[in-house]
């Protein structure tokens, strides 16, 4: 903020002193000022006095030689510097490096936990769902099921998948992803005997898809 009122105190004082020293002079440094209006957004306040000091100097050298024509042909030639020191400036500015990723897949699967094979997705438009469930220590969700294909991550604690028909279990602890079933009843327990447990759930359906259906005289999986 100091370097930029100081830098404008200084345009304002020899902008009147240009302004009372004729009239083609005038014309040339009201040029480059207003294009120094223009950029002077766009720079770093460095980059922006490095060229105020050259065309500064460029105008003093030239000064009792240039007409209107030479004039403009001067602003040109500062236009055509000006891709250069922007682009200069926004690779000072440029604070984050360009670094891909590391992956690390948790789950991908043509098939649920109990080794049902998935048969397509609901038909009409994709509406992605995620949600965080919590479920407490040493309970147990109702009976369920989903109709469309969906994944969870164990954020906390420990799950263990029940199906209901076979009475197949599976355990997954923290840091664990898992495929879920369609359209077959099951249940999540919480195993974990020190703590409640926290899972994040996704959904690949549409908007007239529900993300859970209880099974008869079951209350809601949430």
């Amino acid at each position: 903020m100091i370097e930029r009122l100081f830098t404008n105190t200084y345009l304002n004082a020899h902008y009147h002193h240009f302004y009372s020293l004729g009239s083609n002079y005038d014309i040339q440094n009201r040029s480059y000022f207003i294009f120094y209006e223009v950029i002077n957004d766009k720079l770093s306040i460095n980059f922006t006095r490095l060229l105020l000091i050259f065309a500064y100097l460029y105008c003093y050298v030239y000064r009792m030689e240039l007409d209107m024509r030479k004039s403009l042909n001067s602003l040109l030639v500062l236009w055509l510097f000006a891709p250069w020191v922007v682009n200069a400036a926004q690779n000072d500015s440029q604070k984050y490096p360009v670094e891909s990723g590391e992956k690390e897949v948790l789950v991908q699967s043509d098939h649920s936990w109990n080794g049902t094979l998935y048969k397509s997705y609901p038909q009409g438009t994709p509406q992605l769902t995620v949600i965080k469930l919590h479920i407490e220590k040493g309970h147990a969700l109702p009976w369920h099921k989903h109709v469309a294909p969906n994944t969870g991550y164990v954020a906390q604690g420990q799950l263990t998948l029940e199906d209901q028909k076979t009475g197949e279990k599976k355990v997954y602890k923290q840091g664990q992803a898992f495929a879920e079933s369609v359209d077959q009843y099951h249940r999540g327990i919480a195993t974990d005997p020190k703590q409640d447990t926290v899972l994040v759930l996704t959904y690949a359906g549409t908007s007239a898809t529900p993300l859970s259906v209880p099974a008869p005289g079951e209350k809601n999986e949430y």
